[in-house]
C-alpha cells in the first residue's frame, strides 16, 4: 500500500526560513548590476522566538493506518527497550524497506515519515540513500519525485551562474576586459584608472565605490577560506591534498562555494568555522555522485560540463562546478539560515545570538540534572546530592576540598594581618615603603583567593559549548560519528535544528558527569575541551554499550519525552 502524501503544511517553512529557501532555490533578486544575489534574512533560531521565548518541538501525530508506529522519536523511545532507545529492527533490509516505502511508495515523498525514520539513523549501506533523505529533509529535493530531475538541473544552472557572476576577473569588474591578447589593463576605463590605489583620487573616492577595495576585501577572503579549507579533516584523504589530484579538486570546490556563499550573502560573509559545516554535506554528496557514476559505468572523478554532460574542460579554463558542490552549497544555504545567528558577533548578546543559546543549554542541564548544573556553575551541591551517590574517591576528594577551604580561610586572615601590620608600620618606615608592602600583600591576597576560587570554580559553557553548538559538534567526533549524528539534527522540523543540537550537547554533558562533579575547574575544561570518545568503567552510561553515538542519542531522545 503506497505511503500516505505529505500535506503541503507538514513541508512549509516559517517566515524566515521560507524567505531564505526562496532565495536558494531561484528566488534570487537582481544585484545592483543586474546580477544575481543570493540573501538568507536573519531568523530566529530553533528555541527562541523574537521575543526570546523558548519554542518547542512540534510533535508529530500515530499515523492513521492502524500500523501502531509511533509519530515522534521521544514517543517512540518511551515505549522502546526501556533505555530511551527507540525501537528499530536492527536488519539493514528492513531499514532501508522502511526508506524506500516512505521515499518511493507514493507519487511524493512522505516527508514527515522520513524524518521520523533519519531520527532513527540512516542506512550506511548506500551513500544515495543519505544523500537523498538529506536534500528532502533541508529542503532543497520537494515531495514530488517527478520534479526532481527538473530542480537539479535548475539549480545546478542557476549555481554555475552564481559562480560565474561572483567570480569575474578584476579587469571585468572594472569595466576592462580580460581577453583579446591579454591587454586587459591597456582597456580599463578611464574611471577604473583613476580608481587606482596609488593614484591620489582615491583618497576622496568611498572606499564602498572602490573596485580596489572590493578586489583586496575578495583577496583576503579567499585567503582566509583557503587556510580553513587546508584545515578541514586532514586525516581522511578525501579532503587532504596530499592524497592526490582528486583531493586537490575537492579542495577547490570548497573553496569555490564558500567564497560564492560569502559573496552573496554580505551581511554575514564568510566566517572562520563555516568550511566545518559545509565538509559534511560536501562528502556525503560527492560519495553518492561517484556511486551513481561507477553505477552507470561513468568516470566517477569526470567533471559535469554546464550542459549536464560530462567531460574535462579546456585547460585554460578552471573545471566547472560539480553536482556534489552545487548541491551542497544550496543544502548548506539551507542549514546556515537555522545557524547563521551563531556566526554574526553583532547577534552574540540578543536572544537569538551564540550566548542566549548557551544559556539554553544550561537550561536543560539544570531540568535534567541539577546537580551537574550546580557543578557546572560553580555552586556547591545540589538538588539530587547525596554521600550514598559519592564514591569514596569523591569522598576523599570532598573532604579535601573542606580541608583546603579551611586552610584557604586562615591563610587570608593571617595576610589580612600582615597587611595590618604594614598599614600601621614603625614611624622610621616612609609612607612609600609602607605602600609599597601593602600593595604587594593585597596581590598575593588577591591572588590566592583567585586560585581557591579556580579549585572548583565556575565552569562557563564558552570554554566548551561555544565551538559544540558553533560546530555542530563536528570537531568532537569523527567524520562517520558527525554523520550518523546529523541525520537526527537534520531530521527536525524546520527552525528546530538548533533545538536537537542543544539536546545532543546537554547529553554529552550527562553522559560524563561522574567525572565532571568532583573534579577541579582546569580537569573539567580539558575534559570537555576534548571529549572522550571511548566507553570507560566510570561512565555509567556506557555500561553495556561501545557506541558512543547511540548513547548519546539515547539521551537526547528521553529528553524529548
Amino acid at each position: 500500500m503506497p505511503a500516505p502524501m505529505a500535506s503541503p503544511s507538514m513541508c512549509e517553512q516559517p517566515a524566515a526560513a521560507a524567505a531564505a529557501a526562496a532565495a536558494a532555490g531561484g528566488g534570487a533578486a537582481g544585484g545592483a548590476d543586474g546580477g544575481p544575489v543570493l540573501v538568507v534574512e536573519p531568523g530566529p533560531s530553533c528555541g527562541y522566538a523574537s521575543s526570546g521565548s523558548p519554542l518547542t518541538l512540534q510533535p508529530l501525530t500515530p499515523k492513521s493506518d492502524g500500523s501502531g508506529v509511533l509519530a515522534t522519536a521521544g514517543e517512540a523511545a518511551a515505549a522502546s527497550d526501556g533505555k530511551g532507545l527507540p525501537r528499530m529492527s536492527s536488519g539493514l533490509e528492513t531499514r532501508e524497506s522502511a526508506f524506500d516505502e516512505a521515499i518511493f511508495g507514493g507519487d511524493a515523498a512522505d516527508i514527515r515519515e522520513v524524518r521520523r525514520l533519519a531520527s532513527l539513523g540512516v542506512p550506511d549501506g548506500d551513500p544515495c540513500l543519505r544523500a537523498t533523505v538529506w536534500k528532502l529533509m533541508l529542503g532543497y529535493l520537494p515531495p514530488e519525485r517527478n520534479q526532481w530531475d527538473d530542480v537539479l538541473a535548475e539549480k545546478r544552472a542557476q549555481y554555475l551562474e552564481f559562480e560565474r557572476h561572483v567570480t569575474v576577473s578584476f579587469e571585468e569588474r572594472c569595466g576592462g576586459s580580460s581577453g583579446g591578447g591579454g591587454g586587459g589593463e591597456e582597456e580599463l576605463t578611464r574611471e577604473a584608472a583613476s580608481d587606482d590605489p596609488l593614484s591620489t583620487p582615491l583618497r576622496s573616492k568611498k572606499k564602498s565605490d572602490s573596485k580596489w577595495a572590493e578586489h583586496f576585501a575578495d583577496e583576503a577572503t579567499r585567503e582566509q577560506i583557503s587556510v580553513d579549507v587546508l584545515r578541514t579533516r586532514p586525516e581522511m584523504h578525501f579532503f587532504n591534498g596530499e592524497s592526490g589530484p582528486a583531493a586537490l579538486a575537492r579542495q577547490a570546490e570548497m573553496r569555490r562555494a564558500l567564497f560564492v556563499y560569502a559573496k552573496l550573502n554580505p551581511g554575514t560573509g564568510y566566517v572562520q568555522g563555516m568550511n566545518e559545516l559545509f565538509a559534511p554535506l560536501y562528502y556525503m554528496f560527492s560519495l553518492a555522485d561517484e556511486a551513481q557514476a561507477k553505477a552507470k559505468g561513468r568516470d566517477a572523478t569526470a567533471q559535469s560540463n554546464g550542459d549536464g554532460t560530462k567531460g574535462s574542460a579546456p585547460r585554460s579554463e578552471p573545471p566547472p562546478p560539480s553536482a556534489a558542490e552545487a548541491d551542497a552549497f544550496f543544502a548548506f544555504v539551507s542549514l546556515m539560515s537555522e545557524m547563521r545567528d551563531c556566526f554574526v558577533k553583532q547577534l552574540d548578546d540578543t536572544s537569538v545570538g551564540v550566548k542566549a543559546l548557551m544559556a539554553r543549554l544550561m537550561e536543560i542541564v539544570e531540568a535534567e540534572d541539577p546537580a551537574l548544573h550546580g557543578r557546572l556553575e560553580g555552586v556547591s551541591g545540589g538538588a539530587n546530592d547525596s554521600q550514598d551517590d559519592i564514591s569514596p574517591t569523591g569522598k576523599l576528594a570532598a573532604r579535601f576540598s573542606s580541608a583546603w577551604s579551611a586552610f584557604s580561610a586562615s591563610s587570608q586572615q593571617y595576610v589580612r594581618n600582615l597587611r595590618e601590620r604594614a598599614r600601621g608600620g614603625s614611624a622610621s618606615e616612609g609612607n612609600a615603603t609602607r605602600g609599597s608592602r601593602a600593595a604587594s600583600l593585597s596581590k598575593e591576597m588577591e591572588a590566592n583567593r583567585r586560585e581557591t576560587e579556580n579549585m572548583r570554580g565556575r565552569v562557563d559553557p564558552q570554554f566548551y559549548a561555544f565551538r559544540w553548538i558553533t560546530l555542530a559538534l563536528t570537531q568532537e567526533f569523527t567524520l562517520v560519528d558527525v554523520v550518523r549524528l546529523w541525520d537526527y539534527l537534520l531530521a527536525a522540523e524546520p527552525l528546530c535544528v538548533v533545538e536537537r543540537l542543544l539536546r545532543l550537547c546537554a547529553s554529552m554533558l550527562l553522559r560524563v558527569k561522574p567525572m565532571l562533579v568532583n573534579a577541579d575547574f582546569p580537569t573539567c575544561v580539558k575534559l570537555l575541551q576534548t571529549y572522550p570518545l571511548e566507553p570507560t568503567e566510570e561512565l555509567c552510561e556506557d555500561a553495556g554499550s561501545t557506541d558512543v553515538v547511540a548513547v548519546l542519542l539515547r539521551g537526547a531522545f528521553r529528553m524529548e519525552t
